[in-house]
């Protein structure tokens, strides 16, 4: 069974830091929504030009 974890708060906290160590510890995979928002309007902004 597959699950999520999701890791919410302030700025600057760590929450990139604990979500990476959680990730190797449970032999999860880390992913960032701040990467895919950037690929996502990377894509549309250069798709508009």
């Amino acid at each position: 069974m597959g699950f999520y974890v999701v890791i919410r708060g302030p700025l600057e906290i760590g929450k990139s830091t604990l979500s990476e160590r959680l990730a190797a510890e449970i032999r999860g995979e880390h992913v960032s929504i701040d990467r895919i928002l950037a690929c996502l309007y990377w894509e549309t902004w250069t798709r508009s030009r």
